[in-house]
């Protein structure tokens, strides 16, 4: 893990990974900042949230139809380093953004000054030569941050009334997703995994999206016990089920690990999301006054 620090460190001193690391810091500092100033626990799980959909749409448009691709030139692995890019995009970039409207309640005005401004850096990218358009085009960016930003409004009023346990366990499972991928991330894209299943002809995409599938799968079957069946007996029942299926896999030479230590992190990864699930629905079943 070590070595894969000091690469990583390696390559932000260099080449294009430093137009991603900016705007990813300016985005990371605007996400601290409104959590501190509004010190509420519903918007760390609106965070988490609003990435999943944005990580949603990118499964359909980016993983599956290759809309637009990234040159961030970290990882090794050009497949990977694509996936980087994405992710730090949607993960760190747009969802920033949507809470800090959400929890100030932003007019239409300085969503439009926002969505201008990610126009401006997408052009700015593709003008830097760190991002390539495919079939996608800006006008798409636009058209979607604006339902995007529209969304995250509208979510964090319904978290803050206090939601129906349906609403809850969709957004459990949004968070739930999005902290299973956070927690594999470097491994993933270390190449530390893989997943044998010949959908494409790239097995690095073959194992992203199969991983994407698997913490969809995942997270929304412990949100659903965390919402409905919290019994320990359940969630036991669960994670169980959950090891098991990675036994199976294994033993089929479907699942391949490179480490030991990668599949006790890949195992550790249900009980951060199982008792991190379990807090926060604890956290949304509370209304505000």
């Amino acid at each position: 893990m070590y070595s894969y620090i000091l690469l990583i460190r390696q390559h932000i001193m260099a080449g294009n990974t430093v137009w991603f690391l900016i705007p990813g810091i300016i985005f990371v500092l605007l996400l601290v900042f409104t959590l501190l100033k509004k010190k509420d626990m519903k918007l760390v799980v609106l965070y988490f949230s609003m990435s999943a959909i944005a990580g949603f749409l990118e499964i359909v448009i980016f993983f599956l139809f290759e809309s637009y691709e990234y040159y961030p030139q970290v990882w090794n692995d050009w497949y990977y380093d694509n996936t980087f890019g994405a992710y730090l995009s949607q993960r760190f970039f747009v969802s920033s953004v949507a809470i800090f409207v959400a929890a100030f309640n932003l007019g239409f005005g300085f969503i439009l000054l926002f969505i201008a401004m990610f126009v401006g850096i997408e052009y700015a990218f593709l003008a830097l030569k760190v991002y390539k358009l495919n079939w996608w085009h800006p006008t798409y960016t636009a058209i979607g941050l604006l339902i995007y930003f529209y969304i995250g409004k509208v979510w964090y009023r319904c978290l803050l009334d206090g939601s129906y346990r349906f609403f809850r366990m969709f957004t459990l499972g949004c968070f739930a997703f999005t902290l299973y991928t956070d927690v594999i991330a470097i491994p993933t894209l270390s190449g530390h995994y893989e997943f044998a299943v010949d959908w494409f002809d790239n097995p690095s995409r073959d194992t992203v999206i199969v991983i994407l599938i698997y913490c969809l799968t995942r997270g929304y079957l412990i949100a659903f016990v965390c919402c409905y069946k919290r019994h320990w007996v359940y969630l036991s029942f669960l994670t169980a089920a959950i090891w098991l299926s990675y036994i199976v896999l294994i033993q089929f030479d479907i699942f391949i690990y490179k480490h030991l230590w990668d599949l006790w992190l890949f195992a550790a990864s249900d009980l951060i999301v199982l008792f991190s699930s379990l807090y926060f629905n604890r956290v949304l079943s509370r209304p505000d006054k």
